[in-house]
């Protein structure tokens, strides 16, 4: 278990200078009346949180095709057929 640090939400007026430099280092756990009310986290934490958390599922999602015997595209491919498509959408400009 991950410990944060804890600031009871009472303090959000009075502190916002620093709770929002200290953010920039970890997540922060808001209390309400001594327990856990909520997290708060960064921007730029959220979004590569966000970012993992899908490239995760993707990975999975892959593994779960190629065990059950699913075709696969090779990423060459992949990458080729975006390729001609663009080309293709710029060739009319």
């Amino acid at each position: 278990m991950i410990v944060l640090p804890t600031l009871p939400i009472t303090e959000l007026r009075t502190k916002q200078p620093e709770i929002l430099n200290a953010l920039k280092q970890s997540p922060m756990v808001l209390t309400h009346r001594g327990h856990s009310a909520a997290v708060l986290v960064s921007p730029e934490q959220w979004n590569a949180q966000q970012a993992e958390i899908r490239r995760l599922y993707l990975l999975l999602e892959a593994k779960q095709l190629k065990e059950k015997g699913e075709p696969t595209i090779p990423l060459a491919e992949i990458q080729r057929r975006i390729a001609a498509k663009e080309n293709s959408v710029h060739v009319g400009d």
